[in-house]
């Protein structure tokens, strides 16, 4: 048998802040895509994408889910911080550590 240790003694960084603005940067890196997506799923399927989208063009679209997913990052980031699982500096570090992650998958995957 190991030895178990808790998990809340190690928390630094913020892997829930890390996630959240890795997933953010990709996409905020990637809207020129999430557009091209979007508009193929128009074109596949418009009922079902124009219902959801309300005939909106496809760069508002993007821009919607652009600050929905940044405020959905913070919002994460801040309920970490009141709920004491961690230090303003730990939620800190790993928004930047997402971040960065986020840019060098970006730069590397070509996607």
């Amino acid at each position: 048998m190991g030895a178990t240790l808790p998990v809340d003694h190690w928390s630094f960084p913020s892997g829930h802040a890390s996630r959240v603005f890795f997933i953010a940067s990709i996409f905020s890196l990637s809207t020129s895509a999430v557009a091209q997506g979007i508009d193929q799923l128009r074109f596949r399927d418009r009922e079902i994408v124009d219902r959801w989208i309300g005939g909106r063009d496809s760069g508002q679209v993007v821009v919607v889910m652009l600050i929905l997913v940044w405020v959905w990052s913070v919002l994460t980031s801040i309920s970490r911080v009141l709920l004491g699982r961690h230090f303003v500096l730990d939620v800190a570090a790993g928004a930047l550590v997402g971040i960065f992650n986020g840019a060098f998958v970006h730069r590397y995957l070509h996607f």
